[in-house]
């Protein structure tokens, strides 16, 4: 078994120390081949983190300075659900969780961070952290956070926002979709603590509708989310103007109010000077200003999506 586990995954000398002790990480989760799978595989969480097999490709991907290249060469890499095990990408065909949280830390957003290069380090004393390494583009952290709850995800991340923001750290708002996926990355010198703390705090968020349940009782449901989907897959921008930002985000806020927050970041995250908390002031603005006469509607978005080209659709994620 451990023959053919290493010629798999050629990994760290120190894999199998970490595997024989209780490792928060060892857990099964979902692994993408490509942008394009729909239907996952079962993989390990921990040799996915600690494997040598992508060094090569992502080492490659960070050399890369043509910005079309290097976006080529990032969606060919495989990818995988930190948080559980799916049927397909999307939260809502979740098999079994694992009770991992993974949070995004980008250095666009966080320009305030006084040597964010040694980040990784402050970090490591954090109890609550199981993992902490590089990004597959190398210019931002990931840390991967056990909590105590699965069944209240959404408010165990609105919490690790909120603790985080308190330490001067902007995470990036995407990470609250549980079935979020991550590109494979590789990291020389990655934190790992086996023995992390659960993290138990829970932020109050409503509980009368999810996301889901509005999608469910609403004909373009459907059809939004596959479009959202595209957007995410294809890191095509549509908001590249402040008229269409704008539209976009009253389209969300008049169809869907609080609960459309997320699908506004996913598709603002493309823009190319994106900032979450600039993200959040505007959704927060628009939802204290409502359209009454001849509101923007879905079909807003609808429309501007089919413009830009967005004629696939694929599994939503």
């Amino acid at each position: 078994m451990w023959h053919t586990l290493k010629k798999r995954f050629p990994l760290y000398p120190n894999f199998f120390n970490y595997l024989n002790m209780d490792n928060i990480l060892n857990t099964s989760v979902s692994l993408f081949y490509d942008i394009h799978t729909h239907r996952p595989i079962t993989a390990n969480l921990l040799h996915l983190l600690t494997t040598d097999k992508f060094k090569y490709d992502v080492i490659e991907l960070r050399k890369e300075q043509d910005a079309d290249k290097k976006k080529a060469k990032k969606l060919s890499l495989p990818s995988y659900t930190v948080s559980g095990i799916f049927k397909t990408a999307r939260a809502s065909s979740i098999i079994r969780p694992s009770g991992l949280i993974c949070i995004d830390i980008d250095k666009k957003n966080n320009m305030n961070v006084a040597d964010y290069t040694s980040l990784k380090n402050r970090l490591s004393k954090d109890p609550y952290i199981a993992y902490c390494g590089l990004s597959a583009s190398g210019t931002g952290y990931f840390c991967i956070i056990p909590i105590s709850d699965p069944l209240q995800f959404k408010g165990h991340f609105a919490s690790i926002q909120e603790y985080f923001g308190n330490m001067g750290i902007t995470i990036d708002h995407a990470c609250g979709d549980m079935a979020r996926k991550r590109f494979v990355s590789y990291d020389p010198e990655p934190y790992i603590n086996p023995k992390a703390q659960r993290y138990c705090h829970i932020a109050h968020i409503m509980p009368s509708k999810t996301t889901y349940d509005c999608f469910a009782v609403n004909q373009d449901a459907e059809i939004v989310q596959k479009y959202v989907n595209a957007i995410c897959v294809s890191h095509i921008d549509i908001t590249d103007t402040y008229d269409k930002w704008i539209r976009i985000g009253f389209a969300f806020v008049n169809e869907y109010g609080e609960n459309g927050r997320d699908l506004f970041h996913r598709v603002s995250q493309f823009y190319p000077r994106y900032n979450a908390s600039e993200t959040d002031k505007l959704y927060d603005s628009l939802l204290r200003s409502q359209c009454s006469s001849k509101p923007i509607t879905i079909r807003t978005f609808l429309r501007m999506a089919e413009q830009a080209c967005l004629d696939y659709i694929v599994e939503p994620i």
